[in-house]
């Protein structure tokens, strides 16, 4: 027979386990913790990231201590700049043609090309007027085609790095996106002047601004662009001073998506290319995740020992954070 002091104390307990779930996050559909994967690499300031579009298990992370390889899906790390002159790496690219090719841009001494799968380094700067890099890209159909995002302007190769011309005329320029088919329609994030696009490969630009954020009059830059690879006329802009944009008509106008990112600085979006529903945003606060194609979102930040995320990249088994101060972390969603 239960005593009066018996029911109080299961009345209490049964009062505090639903306190708990309510403090539950409610959208959350799974329990989300990230493990570190730092072995091996000396800097824990990771300022980017990439994976072989060839084999998922090989990433690479650029950091403030130099640029990281890693072939076992980021267990283990080596130091992969033998050649590069800055340890500060802002932006790293892997050939969609061939996985042993790679760009590297730096703070301050521009561009460097491997072609070994980034064992070795040349130095591929002739022409930039900037060594300042804030993006690289490869052409999705010209193997020898590569672009260079800088503080001065944007930049064109078509001779895998020997010379450039420039292709952009303003400076500052922030992000850089080709269209996942049509190689002749790029994107590009300019401060002050927010997002631009081109139909004939650089020759011409348009502001495609309708529906962005604007700080003091300008248009807010973005600091990354992404596609639905289901359906390449959505699209999502990472802004970097509010929030996360979406377009769902090529870019003509944007909707601000913030339910849930509750003003956050946005550095990174990735889709997920197994259902182009999810959505992985790094942010100042930490990482967010989106169900719905950025209708709502929610915090999966669990595990990481930094809020300050600055790259995200996502497989097929797996999603990478790279952080500024705690490393690499993987998270991997239940299938």
């Amino acid at each position: 027979m239960t005593g009066p002091r018996t029911r109080v104390m299961w009345a209490m307990a049964l009062t505090g386990m639903l306190l708990f779930a309510c403090t539950k996050d409610p959208v959350a559909p799974e329990s989300t913790i990230w493990s570190p994967r730092n072995l091996g690499l000396s800097s824990l300031y990771v300022q980017c990231l990439a994976v072989d579009p060839h084999d998922e298990n090989v990433l690479y992370a650029g950091t403030f201590g130099g640029l990281f390889r890693s072939v076992d899906a980021g267990r283990r790390w080596q130091a992969c700049d033998q050649g590069i002159t800055s340890s500060d790496i802002s932006a790293i690219a892997v050939s969609p043609h061939r996985s042993d090719v790679l760009l590297c841009g730096t703070r301050g001494k521009g561009v460097f090309l491997s072609e070994d799968g980034g064992r070795t380094w040349l130095a591929r700067s002739n022409g930039i007027r900037s060594p300042r890099i804030t993006a690289v890209a490869f052409d999705i159909q010209d193997s020898s085609r590569i672009y260079a995002a800088t503080t001065d302007a944007m930049f064109v190769s078509d001779d895998g790095g020997c010379s450039w011309q420039p292709c952009f005329p303003y400076g500052n320029v922030r992000s850089v996106a080709q269209h996942p088919v049509q190689a002749q329609v790029l994107y590009v994030g300019v401060e002050y002047h927010g997002l631009l696009k081109t139909e004939d490969g650089g020759l011409t630009w348009q502001p495609k601004n309708s529906g962005l954020h604007r700080t003091e009059g300008s248009y807010d830059a973005p600091w990354d662009i992404d596609f639905d690879p289901t359906e390449p006329r959505v699209m999502y802009a990472a802004t970097g001073i509010i929030d996360l944009h979406k377009s769902e008509d090529g870019g003509e106008t944007w909707k601000l998506q913030s339910d849930g990112l509750d003003w956050r600085r946005v550095r990174d979006v990735e889709v997920d290319g197994s259902d182009a529903r999810k959505l992985y945003a790094a942010t100042d606060r930490g990482v967010m995740r989106s169900a719905d194609g950025g209708n709502s979102w929610h915090t999966m930040s669990d595990g990481l020992t930094t809020a300050n995320v600055r790259a995200i990249v996502v497989t097929r088994t797996a999603v990478y954070a790279g952080t500024y101060g705690g490393g690499v972390f993987r998270y991997a969603p239940k299938p």
